[in-house]
């Protein structure tokens, strides 16, 4: 079994039931985005969720590729690309109960 990055190690995915994909995501600092983060996860996340929903990830696998801006820089200098996502991109993948 391959070992866990230290990123995974130290956060993990607060989703309860999920393997962690390859990059995490801090909940936004917006109010609007942040709750309709929370609202998304509410059914399929950790315990102490909501009153911790600054210091929690939530992993690559809960969004849609086109949730994802381009790295345009990266990729016309042919580096590795960066996964960065939209301002107003909401987790809405793998979230079942």
């Amino acid at each position: 079994m391959a070992e866990a990055s230290a990123n995974q190690r130290k956060h993990g995915c607060c989703v309860v039931s999920c393997k962690p994909g390859p990059t995490f995501h801090r909940f936004p600092q917006d109010p609007k985005i942040r709750s309709l983060w929370i609202d998304a996860c509410k059914k399929v996340v950790r315990r102490s969720f909501e009153s911790n929903s600054c210091n929690i990830r939530i992993c690559s696998k809960h969004f849609l590729p086109d949730d994802y801006e381009r790295d345009m820089r990266s990729e016309l200098l042919g580096l590795p690309t960066k996964k960065r996502l939209k301002p107003t991109a909401v987790p809405s993948r793998n979230l079942d109960p």
